[in-house]
């Protein structure tokens, strides 16, 4: 998922972050990172995860969230 669209979608994808990751503090959360690696990193340092962990923990988060879109998002 591009991060133009992780960053639209933010308030779903912190809702789904927040269930799958409960030590992530809400400050944290408030705006989306610049970038996927800096959410990477901030889930790795906030649930004591190796940035491979992280990374493929929040690759299952964004499928989650990917397979709820319409195709028409995908395309574009």
């Amino acid at each position: 998922m591009h991060w133009s669209l992780v960053a639209q979608r933010w308030d779903t994808i912190r809702a789904l972050l927040e269930q799958r990751f409960p030590r992530l503090r809400d400050d944290e959360l408030r705006h989306p990172p610049p970038d996927r690696d800096a959410l990477v990193r901030l889930l790795a340092r906030s649930n004591d995860l190796t940035l491979f962990e992280a990374s493929e923990e929040l690759e299952d988060v964004l499928q989650i969230e990917a397979m709820a879109l319409p195709l028409s998002v995908h395309l574009h």
